[in-house]
């Protein structure tokens, strides 16, 4: 059987926030179903001012015990993708960040300074499952 993108991947709204001041902003909890990887897009369609760095937590019940992920399990680099400022917001970039985890939650948390004004932050949450060989067409 084949499964085509859109029906493979799973999505979630992650985060959507005006910020307006110098503030960590925790994301919704994202339940993973033990995906294989997920990630993270980035972006802030309204940006005044301010930089906002990204990291990526995880959890096993989505509401306690949340720890930073371990620089291991990113995909993309850190210090380039996990970051908007006045450049990549004037440039309508989009920026993403990915993970490996084998926690059941992951969450994005959003550091931002150097902020008079703010912007509004957009991030959905892309999971892969795990595949199985049913997922696969066959010839």
């Amino acid at each position: 059987m084949i499964k085509d993108l859109k029906n493979l991947l799973m999505q979630a709204l992650a985060m959507f926030v005006a910020v307006a001041s110098n503030v960590v902003t925790n994301g919704a909890a994202i339940y993973t179903a033990r995906s294989i990887s997920g990630m993270f897009t980035l972006s802030a369609p309204v940006y005044t001012d301010g930089t906002y760095v990204f990291k990526i937590q995880e959890s096993e019940d989505g509401s306690t015990n949340w720890t930073d992920l371990a620089d291991d399990k990113y995909i993309g680099v850190l210090g380039v993708d996990d970051t908007i400022t006045a450049v990549s917001a004037a440039g309508g970039e989009l920026k993403s960040l990915g993970c490996f985890s084998n926690k059941a939650y992951i969450r994005l948390v959003c550091t931002s300074t150097n902020v008079t004004t703010g912007a509004t932050i957009v991030s959905h949450a892309v999971l892969t499952p795990q595949l199985q060989p049913s997922n696969y067409a066959t010839a």
